[in-house]
Parts: C-alpha cells; sequence; structure tokens
C-alpha cells in the first residue's frame, strides 16, 4: 500500500491533481479498495491473459476464476460480476 501510496500521489503531482483520494491510509486496510487485474480477460493472446470462457491461453486445462479477469476495474464492488463470471465458468466446464 505504501507503494502504491507513493506511486499514485506522484502520478497525481504529474498531472498537477488538485487532491488525490486513494481510500485506504498507510499501515492499515480499507474495503474502499477493489483490487483486480493482473490476468485480463481478452479477445486474443496479445490482448489478454485469458479468453472468454477464462482458460488461460495457451494452456488447455487451466482456467481463471476471480477479478484477475477484469480487463479493467469497475467503480464499485465487482463481487456480483465475480459470482457471475464463477457460475458462468461453473456451467462451461460442466458442459465439457
Amino acid at each position: 500500500l505504501d507503494a502504491s501510496s507513493k506511486a499514485f500521489n506522484e502520478l497525481g503531482s504529474a498531472m498537477n491533481a488538485e487532491a488525490i483520494s486513494l481510500g485506504w491510509t498507510s499501515g492499515g486496510y480499507s474495503t474502499a479498495a477493489h483490487p483486480g487485474g493482473g490476468a485480463a480477460m481478452g479477445s486474443s493472446p496479445d490482448k489478454g491473459a485469458c479468453d472468454s470462457n477464462c482458460r488461460v491461453y495457451g494452456t488447455d486445462n487451466l482456467f481463471l476464476a476471480g477479478s484477475a479477469i477484469f480487463p479493467h476495474q469497475p467503480a464499485n464492488n465487482p463481487t456480483l460480476s465475480i459470482v457471475a463470471y464463477a457460475l458462468r465458468l461453473a456451467k462451461h466446464l460442466g458442459a465439457s
């Protein structure tokens, strides 16, 4: 969190931001942050880490369930989206 705070503050300064609100404090955690991404869904291997069925490109039997597949982070709590993708993946795997 400290490293993220520093990076966000540097970015804000470079953009001449008047105020920066991160939703967390140094040394603490907050429910205001919804981390995700890192293995985004994309239409091809050069645009993402997994396909629309959450299968990792280049690996036949590796699927992702969770917010890692989001190509961008929503502004609100992603729990229902995560559940919907997990249920969709379960249906897909059950049909295989």
